[in-house]
């Protein structure tokens, strides 16, 4: 009987500290924002518009027109979103996350205003250890750093612009420094052309990553990753192996924490970051043999740099960034079919802009971008490199109203 009496008792403790254990907290978040977009030039985007990149090229039609050289506005709520972070039970100093997101700007132009994932993933923290499995920001894409543009393209194409499952192994080594691996799977965003992403090369994407200054007012970030790909196989193809390319890409952040603003910038190096809203893509390098062709990347070059008021009533911001196409390191043929416009030579972006907050959740934002690319007419230098380069500019104007919840 005492011994029933002593089970029964355990079981009942045992059963209340499991309900404590396992429960959850649950919490939304996200915002509303109507965007009201003009531009004076037809320009590069992506979802609905949202994404802006760069205006395009010149288009003349039969007459001598420039079918481009025209203005446009655009008005539209796609780009709210909503999110729910769900955290708990810490069992023996393991605590765990989730975190779920989605927005209206769809997964292709045909699709607009329908519900995208944007992140999806688990995050279990253990002592100075965090583990992370899921799709989330690429490790080139660090959100204490980048841009705080208005428009929801965070200074593409200079700043890379990225979401892709992964998973991360983060160890904190002490209050200043902090390492973290990377295994990448091309997903939500994939290489120009190639479809199947980095799958059919049989590796993932590896990134490392060095953070220094933990929260202080000084920070940087280093990042170098390696990913292959392999060349999608056609009707026309006569390989003894499919051949496959070899990517590098090397990045650096700092963040500048002051009173009343933060200064954040850039520096990336990369071989075919098509899968980053960039331009670029690859080659056949000359001289090939057709049943073992070799491949080489177009590499690009960007710097940015972005100023953000921390005021809660008037925040002025400005950002700035460069990017340009340096081609490849061998003589090439350019492959548009695997190549995100190969022919853009070089693009600046100049973005000053104002939030005015008329609650702590509520904001109105407006933000002038001007940007200008370097098209080349369709032919290459030996490397790859856009020739008889013109410059067209476009000038976006952007209000949008916010509320956060």
């Amino acid at each position: 009987m005492r011994l029933t009496a002593l089970l029964m008792l355990s079981w009942g403790v045992v059963s209340q500290l499991s309900a404590q254990d396992t429960k959850l907290n649950i919490n939304i978040h996200g915002f509303i924002e109507v965007d009201a977009a003009q531009n004076s030039r037809a320009s590069k985007s992506s979802r609905n518009g949202h994404i802006y990149l760069y205006p395009l090229g010149e288009d003349l039609d039969n007459n001598g027109n420039d079918q481009n050289d025209k203005s446009s506005f655009d008005l539209d709520a796609g780009r709210s979103r909503a999110n729910i972070t769900i955290t708990g039970p810490a069992i023996n100093n393991i605590t765990v996350m989730g975190f779920i997101e989605a927005d209206f700007l769809g997964a292709a132009p045909n699709y607009d205003n329908n519900l995208r994932l944007r992140h999806a993933y688990i995050k279990m923290n253990y002592n100075n250890f965090t583990f992370t499995a899921g799709q989330t920001w690429h490790p080139l894409f660090i959100p204490v750093y980048c841009p705080k543009t208005v428009n929801a393209n965070v200074g593409s194409p200079m700043h890379p612009l990225n979401r892709n499952p992964q998973i991360r192994i983060n160890y904190k080594i002490n209050r200043q420094f902090d390492i973290m691996l990377a295994l990448v799977e091309q997903n939500n965003f994939r290489s120009t052309g190639f479809t199947n992403g980095n799958d059919d090369a049989g590796l993932p994407e590896a990134d490392l990553q060095l953070q220094i200054g933990g929260s202080g007012k000084m920070q940087a970030a280093f990042t170098a990753g390696y990913k292959r790909l392999a060349i999608p196989e056609t009707d026309e193809s006569i390989w003894s192996d499919q051949p496959t390319i070899d990517c590098f890409h090397y990045e650096a952040n700092v963040l500048f924490k002051q009173a009343k603003y933060n200064i954040s910038a850039g520096v990336l190096y990369g071989d075919n970051l098509t899968e980053h809203v960039m331009p670029g893509g690859i080659g056949l390098v000359a001289g090939s043999n057709a049943t073992a062709p070799e491949y080489d990347p177009m590499s690009i070059a960007s710097c940015w740099l972005d100023i953000n008021s921390t005021s809660k009533k008037w925040a002025p911001g400005f950002f700035a960034g460069y990017l340009s196409n340096l081609g490849s390191s061998k003589e090439i043929t350019v492959q548009s079919d695997y190549s995100r416009d190969p022919n853009v030579k070089n693009v600046l972006s100049i973005s000053p802009r104002i939030r005015y907050y008329l609650t702590p959740k509520a904001s109105i934002n407006l933000e002038y971008l001007y940007s200008q690319a370097g098209w080349g007419d369709g032919t290459y230098d030996l490397n790859g490199i856009p020739q008889n380069v013109k410059n067209y500019v476009n000038h976006r104007t952007l209000l949008a109203v916010k509320y956060t919840f």
